[in-house]
């Protein structure tokens, strides 16, 4: 009699829900037993080679059944992360997935016992059961050939915006990313954007499909609509078409980023912004001299520190982005598209209205500060820089 495993999480589990172990301890009911257990991660991806976090003591019940759930502790070991700024190419989001095993193990008189797992895989998301009844991410993929994204299938941008179209592959295959372009002379060009291939399973990439990405001009028409979809090497969708139409630049849209909850990359776009300053002051009482005279200052302040609070709002959108919205608005990650880089931001408020006259529309507005109140960090995938607050101020210009 050993440790036996009576229940273990799916081989691809979704972080943000419980990830629940079940064990039994064979030697229970000897004195002195204990049992313990180990999540051992693999450090650098697809290595192989995997670090052992501290020892944990689990405590089973009178029949020698333990339960563990490790959901908090990996899924405190990922994030969202974003290509770099200017890069064009299919990136694979390395932090978005991790895989681990556990080692059980009892201990009783002088003996002991041990018991692993096979390698597990987790990915940073959580599925709302509510809205979506599956039993894992994988049915979510394979079900609709879906994007890690709640997001319509037609969607607006325009000149400048970012866009990724996130993907879990669950095979190792050679994708294929394709494009389809519609301009206003009738005339429609496809071709191929880019081409990856999974190391192992269960990789996630981000596709760029967004016309700050994109180099669809042509001379004399303009662009009005494009296609963007992925096949796998047997030239059949492994994820569905999605559109993008085309609309004239605005200068007063913002471009947010943010991880959603299943574990993509969603863009809200704002067509109004304002901002205000939110001052933290001190107040104290001066030393008030023998000769003092009711004209004296007697009190003063103390400027301690001040935030830049900004508000936005998306205008009257479809419910159905308007549930991106909420997801952006309790998302652990968002952030802000500048003229140079991506820029952190913290989600203050948010606020939603419905139209009167047409329930199906609502709009989202918010409010935001800078993640980082003294040097603002402009993040991107591989470097950080810090800028002045002019820097900041410019990037909204």
């Amino acid at each position: 009699m050993g440790v036996e495993l009576l229940k273990i999480p799916a081989k691809l589990a979704p972080s943000g829900n419980p990830m629940n172990f079940k064990v039994r301890a064979g030697n229970y009911a000897i004195e002195g037993h204990q049992l313990t257990a180990q999540i051992q991660i693999e450090t650098v991806p697809d290595s192989g080679i995997f670090h052992a976090l501290p020892v944990m003591n689990l405590d089973p019940d009178e029949t020698g059944v333990a339960d563990l759930d490790v959901s908090t502790i990996i899924h405190r070991r990922m994030q969202t992360e974003l290509p770099a700024f200017e890069d064009s190419r299919v990136t694979r989001l390395l932090k978005s997935t991790i895989r681990y095993k556990v080692l059980f193990s009892e201990y009783y008189g002088e003996q002991s016992a041990t018991k692993e797992t096979s390698i597990l895989t987790a990915i940073k998301c959580r599925l709302n059961f509510y809205n979506y009844p599956l039993e894992t991410i994988e049915d979510y993929v394979v079900q609709g050939k879906n994007y890690l994204s709640h997001r319509p299938e037609i969607i607006e941008t325009r000149p400048g915006e970012i866009h990724y179209l996130v993907v879990l592959a669950l095979y190792t295959d050679t994708y294929t990313v394709k494009l389809s372009a519609l301009y206003t002379d009738g005339s429609e060009d496809t071709i191929d954007l880019h081409t990856f291939t999974p190391v192992t399973e269960y990789n996630v990439f981000a596709i760029p499909s967004g016309l700050k990405h994109l180099n669809l001009a042509k001379p004399g028409v303009s662009l009005v609509s494009y296609t963007i979809w992925v096949e796998n090497s047997s030239n059949e969708i492994a994820f569905k078409k999605v559109t993008f139409k085309v609309f004239p630049y605005n200068p007063a849209n913002r471009c947010f980023l943010f991880g959603n909850l299943l574990g993509g990359i969603d863009t809200v776009i704002t067509e109004s912004q304002s901002d205000s300053l939110k001052v933290e002051r001190e107040t104290f009482q001066k030393y008030l001299p023998m000769d003092y005279k009711a004209n004296c200052y007697n009190i003063t302040t103390f400027v301690s520190g001040y935030t830049n609070i900004f508000e936005a709002s998306t205008g009257y959108i479809s419910r159905k982005l308007a549930e991106v919205c909420k997801e952006m608005a309790i998302s652990e990650t968002v952030f802000l598209v500048g003229m140079k880089s991506f820029i952190a931001v913290n989600i203050d408020k948010g606020t939603f209205d419905i139209a009167n006259d047409k329930e199906d529309l609502q709009s989202f507005s918010f409010k935001y500060s800078p993640a980082f109140e003294k040097d603002l960090i402009f993040l991107s995938v591989g470097a950080s820089e810090s800028y002045s607050d002019n820097d900041y101020n410019e990037d909204y210009d």
